[in-house]
């Protein structure tokens, strides 16, 4: 199946001469990782932790130049393209969603025609799938909880504090402080905003699950004293 791949907007097949992305590995079945200890006098042993481990996306292409100079040209672009010191967007042609990484290892193929490989680390090791908006119930078609994109309000009328709640959950994130109506509240993973000014400090660090604040398919959310709520998110998924 021929397939194409796009590396921080870039899609190599189509931008670099001489270059065909002929494999993509390490997309496939993925558990997690267990650390654990032996107790004395317990048959079998105890796991003190669980989690989900970084991924690695080995891709393997195919440079087929007519000589030297072609060549040199070729890896080149290939090396401008997928350099980076932070995490970018890519995804393979043949899936839905994008994933993040970087290129930490490299393998060159051989001179003018041959094949060669790098490898894309994932410290975030889902696929994202495209944004999505609603009002109150979650949906995705995945186990797993949703990106948070952004979550917004508009203030209903003048109060001092302002609930968004997981009903399913049961889950909370309680804002104290002074809003007025028409007020926009924005709130994400990174920040919370009034009218674009910062007021995390408004935050119930004692009372709130704000970064324990996931949701998953069915949720309901709702928020006391605003209306307008938009919720931004995205499904993720193995």
């Amino acid at each position: 199946m021929e397939y194409k791949l796009i590396f921080n907007n870039i899609n190599l097949d189509d931008t670099i001469a001489d270059y065909t992305t002929i494999d993509v590995k390490g997309r496939g079945l993925f558990v997690r990782n267990i650390n654990s200890i032996s107790i004395s006098g317990r048959d079998g042993e105890y796991i003190t932790e669980s989690k989900y481990p970084g991924r690695k996306v080995m891709v393997d292409f195919l440079i087929n130049s007519k000589n030297h100079l072609e060549f040199f040209k070729t890896m080149q672009m290939l090396n401008n393209s997928i350099n980076s010191d932070k995490d970018v967007i890519f995804k393979v042609t043949d899936e839905e969603g994008y994933r993040l990484g970087r290129v930490t290892e490299v393998t060159d193929p051989a001179l003018n025609k041959g094949v060669g490989s790098f490898t894309i680390f994932c410290q975030n090791p889902f696929v994202f799938g495209d944004k999505l908006i609603v009002d109150k119930t979650i949906k995705s078609k995945y186990s797993l909880d949703v990106k948070i994109e952004n979550i917004t309000a508009k203030i209903a009328n003048g109060t001092n504090k302002v609930i968004l709640k997981n009903e399913t959950k049961g889950t909370k994130i309680i804002l104290n402080g002074i809003f007025a109506q028409n007020d926009i509240l924005e709130i994400s993973k990174e920040k919370i905003l009034l009218n674009k000014k910062d007021i995390k400090s408004y935050l119930d660090f004692v009372e709130s699950d704000y970064h324990d604040f996931k949701l998953y398919n069915n949720n309901v959310v709702t928020i006391t004293n605003a209306t307008n709520l938009q919720i931004e998110y995205r499904e993720r998924w193995f």
